[in-house]
């Protein structure tokens, strides 16, 4: 079955085209270094707008509310359809992810320079650093960019990156464009990253039609 194209309108007015995104080798752990201070890691960025309202909208056709699949409000409820009639689906407290009757469905936690993803039974299901990459299971801890750990875990967990506006499956140089946005979705914080894969792959209670596909060799 081909994939769906999605695209999330955020509330904002205008339309951001994607902007150049440094090479693969300029990630790694030296870029993931968490300056955060306080402020916990599902804080950052809060008035960004890719941290804020998001639709999710089914398809490249026009960004109405009978195309949202997912509505994910400002108090990060997340909703299936438009959040004024549609049905919860997800509740985001802090680094939580809970199910719409509150029981706790994944949480995010922090290891060294990795932001994680766990499912209710304890398995890591999303890693995340600082940057645009999302990888799929646990990274115990990021390389240095460009070295050839770098470029084997690219090549064996990464899931999504994201770059601007955009989510692609894969690497951007060869993957498909799943997510449009009219926000610099880069600036996302780690757990809206998480929250992002976990809706896409299917995860967390999510009822996401996408699954990452195999990393190119």
């Amino acid at each position: 079955m081909p994939k769906k194209l999605l695209i999330i309108s955020l509330s904002l007015a205008g339309s951001i085209s994607m902007s150049a995104c440094a090479t693969e080798d300029d990630e790694g752990a030296s870029s993931h270094v968490f300056r955060g201070g306080d402020t916990p890691f599902w804080d950052l960025r809060a008035d960004d707008p890719g941290n804020g309202a998001v639709a999710l909208h089914d398809g490249d056709g026009p960004l109405i509310p009978d195309c949202i699949i997912w509505d994910i409000d400002g108090g990060e409820d997340v909703y299936e359809g438009p959040a004024v009639n549609g049905n919860l689906l997800m509740q985001v407290r802090g680094n939580e992810i809970l199910g719409p009757d509150g029981r706790m469905e994944c949480r995010g936690e922090t290891e060294g320079d990795v932001f994680k993803l766990r499912d209710a039974q304890g398995t890591v299901v999303f890693s995340v650093g600082l940057g645009r990459f999302i990888f799929g299971g646990d990274v115990a801890t990021l390389p240095e960019g460009g070295t050839p750990q770098w470029h084997q875990l690219l090549n064996e967990q990464l899931a999504y990156e994201v770059c601007g506006d955009q989510v692609f499956d894969g690497r951007r140089r060869d993957g498909e464009v799943i997510v449009t946005g009219d926000a610099r979705l880069n600036r996302a914080n780690p757990m809206r990253k998480l929250l992002f894969a976990a809706l896409a792959a299917g995860e967390c209670g999510s009822n996401g039609p996408f699954v990452p596909a195999p990393p190119a060799g």
